[in-house]
């Protein structure tokens, strides 16, 4: 017996070393001699557990279930429960590491309910996300609260799934210290998000701050919030600021990408970013999407998809990424598709907007007006005094005969809440060109333009000359985006276009500069 411990332990050495295919050996001509010999049967069962654990380190999984299996049956039945528990925990693993959800959820159910660790109850909780049964996630989640009250990412999960903080888990936090207090209430702020109370959760988020200055966490969470809402200048800002304390932080960069892609519109600086993260890790899906965002703003439909599926197979509910897919496949004239990835974002983050508008687009695009209305309603109705939410909906009224006599009180609504808006601006005017009211769109952008000079709307208004044939005035709107931003491709385009028309040149070979600026993804990788 006391040269099979020595041999283990010698065994325990190696698999500490991350020399597992030396372990494996060894232990393979253990199990051969215990074959032979009658040895007491616990000694059998480690043997048997380490040689699994090897397996797992070298990822062959369904070999390493048998051997865990065998394991368990050379355990006693009776007073051994703790150890048979930690050897079905490791069974569940292998399971989930093969994607079979089912069996890793049954075996992680036959572990007694009050014996189940932390670590089973999380498992538990993903595996029900995974296989859509969100009411079973949230009572495994609120599960493991209770094991560890502290942990902030299951109270994420926990709440965007539906879960309520009811009284007993805030009375999970009483016997808290007083100088852990600001967790209780960055719990409290991350309901609120999940309860489309943003404004409220931004307020409560940028209290904690102040306590905390320049926290990077506190800072994504401001961030976050004023994604959600649509500020898209006060977001930029918050990432901005943490980005430059920690370059190396990688949660939500790939937000950061998408609101540098709206509000900037400099391809360059997303691809520094994407450069930046992929050197930071290949292994993170923000890496990927953030390099997606740039093919994006290159045209590149084909690269874009490539690199969104490379970041969904590293996480394959990653909203960014699945909300980015939604986004590939409508450019491609494919809206059914795009309705999928857009659905199933909304399923795990059921307060972004971009999913909303995303499935908006989609049915709009397969001309059902019924559906985009609902699920705009659907929106609105989670935050009524939102600008971003309402000219979703008030896009919904454009394709609907029977609404669109609404859409210039939902424009006035709107700009009650917020007069310097961009998107309503740009909605409003677009449906009033559609609606054959020229003068009326250059009136609306001409007067907001006053109180709110932007590249986007100078191009808008630039692009409406353009078509109305007032070349002079479309070339002074593209030329003042252009000063707003000396990248602007749309704004070069547009002088291209104006200057082609005035000159009475051919406009067909307008694609040599687009060619020319192309830059290779490649390179930056």
């Amino acid at each position: 017996m006391d040269i099979y411990k020595d041999t283990l332990n010698k065994v325990k050495v190696l698999i500490e070393d991350e020399l597992y295919s030396s372990a494996e050996l060894l232990l393979s001509y253990i199990i051969f001699q215990l074959q032979n010999k009658q040895i007491k049967k616990l000694v059998t069962y480690e043997v048997f557990s380490l040689f699994a654990d090897c397996l797992v380190k070298k990822k062959e999984y369904k070999r390493a279930i048998n051997y865990y299996t065998q394991a368990i049956e050379y355990i006693p039945k009776s007073g051994y429960d703790h150890k048979i528990n930690i050897l079905k925990e490791k069974i569940g693993n292998c399971y989930l590491k093969n994607k079979d959800y089912i069996q890793a959820k049954k075996i992680f159910e036959s572990i007694n309910y009050f014996n189940r660790p932390l670590s089973v109850n999380i498992s538990l909780g993903k595996i029900s996300v995974q296989i859509g049964d969100l009411r079973d996630a949230i009572i495994h989640y609120k599960m493991a609260l209770r094991q560890q009250p502290l942990a902030t990412e299951i109270w994420t999960e926990y709440l965007k799934y539906g879960g309520k903080i009811d009284d007993t888990l805030k009375s999970l936090f009483i016997e808290n210290p007083d100088n852990i207090k600001f967790i209780k209430d960055y719990i409290e702020a991350t309901y609120k998000i999940y309860n489309a109370q943003l404004n409220e959760a931004k307020n409560l988020f940028q209290i904690i701050n102040s306590r905390f200055h320049q926290n990077i966490y506190i800072l994504k969470a401001i961030a976050d919030c004023y994604y959600r809402l649509g500020n898209n200048a006060s977001a930029f800002y918050a990432f901005s600021q943490l980005h430059n304390i920690d370059p190396l932080y990688m949660d939500q960069m790939d937000v950061y990408s998408s609101i540098m892609k709206e509000y900037c519109n400099k391809p360059i600086l997303i691809n520094r970013l994407a450069d930046e993260l992929i050197r930071i890790s290949e292994d993170r899906p923000e890496s990927w999407v953030t390099m997606a965002h740039y093919s994006l703003m290159k045209s590149d439909l084909e690269s874009a998809l490539a690199f969104v599926d490379r970041a969904l197979f590293l996480d394959n509910y990653h909203y960014e990424a699945l909300i980015q897919k939604g986004k590939i496949y409508l450019l491609q004239s494919k809206p059914t598709n795009a309705i999928k990835y857009f659905k199933t974002a909304l399923m795990h983050d059921p307060v972004n907007y971009a999913a909303y508008e995303g499935l908006v687009d989609s049915y709009s695009y397969l001309n059902k007006p019924t559906e985009a209305y609902t699920v705009a309603k659907k929106a609105s109705e989670m935050m009524p005094k939102s600008a971003r939410l309402l000219t979703l909906l008030g896009k919904t009224f454009t394709i609907d005969i029977e609404l669109k006599d609404k859409v210039n009180i939902i424009f006035k609504k709107i700009m009650e809440i917020d007069s310097k808006y961009e998107p309503a601006i740009i909605f409003y005017s677009d449906f009033l060109m559609n609606e054959m009211k020229k003068d009326e769109a250059i009136e609306i952008l001409e007067k907001y333009l006053k109180e709110n000079e932007t590249e986007k709307l100078n191009i808008k208004l630039g692009s409406i000359y353009l078509q109305t044939e007032n070349y002079m005035k479309a070339l002074d709107y593209f030329q003042r985006a252009l000063q707003l931003n000396p990248e602007s491709e749309e704004a070069k385009e547009g002088i291209e276009n104006t200057e082609k028309k005035l000159s009475g040149s051919d406009d067909n070979d307008n694609d040599l500069q687009a060619n020319n600026d192309e830059i290779i993804e490649d390179n930056y990788i």
